[in-house]
């Protein structure tokens, strides 16, 4: 649950509702060969924020981190080949769904301070605009928002790797000193 996003975030509440009925009645019906696989994606490089309404006066960001729309399409293919009820799309939104369960009200109050912080900006102004609710958009269709989702993705990723060097660096100079083989201090 985000501010100034009501009605998406209720169409991805009544997605994993819908989810968990069908479920339901496909067992109710001895259907065990069919599986429903709801897809939570995080934030995604894709037109969505180009092509939402915003009366805000406020440019629309998307908040970090941004994924690309092929990751979530390569979530898809997994879940098609090992279904599973629900599956994230990026590491930021299953931690952000254990988050919510956990601390639900320490998660609203940061996502309601980091919403109007980074996902409206501060600096740039924006003219009212319905968007495609009322008519398709303009313009040729793709599947890329323009937000560097694959740069800032390998970036993450870099930087992932190097904190897991790090840690196992730190966890074997620490074994080394338990046992007497680490550094010697003067």
């Amino acid at each position: 649950m985000v501010p100034y996003n009501a009605a998406y975030v209720v169409s991805k509440a009544a997605v994993r509702a819908l989810g968990g009925s069908l479920r339901q009645e496909l067992r109710l019906a001895g259907q065990d060969g069919i599986h429903v696989c709801t897809v939570l994606p995080a934030t995604m490089d894709t037109p969505f924020f180009q092509h939402a309404a915003n009366y805000t006066g406020r440019a629309v960001t998307p908040m970090a981190p941004v994924y690309t729309a092929q990751r979530a399409a390569r979530t898809v293919v997994r879940l098609a080949v090992r279904p599973r009820r629900e599956a994230y799309v990026g590491p930021a939104g299953r931690v952000l769904g254990i988050q919510s369960k956990l601390t639900p009200a320490l998660v609203e109050r940061a996502l309601a301070h980091q919403m109007d912080r980074a996902h409206l900006s501060r600096t740039r102004s924006a003219a009212p605009t319905d968007g495609n609710v009322a008519r398709p958009s303009d313009g040729r269709a793709t599947t890329d928002g323009g937000w560097h989702g694959r740069r800032r993705t390998a970036v993450r990723r870099a930087g992932a790797v190097a904190l897991a060097a790090g840690l196992v660096a730190a966890g074997v100079t620490a074994q080394l000193a338990a046992r007497g083989r680490g550094p010697r201090r003067r």
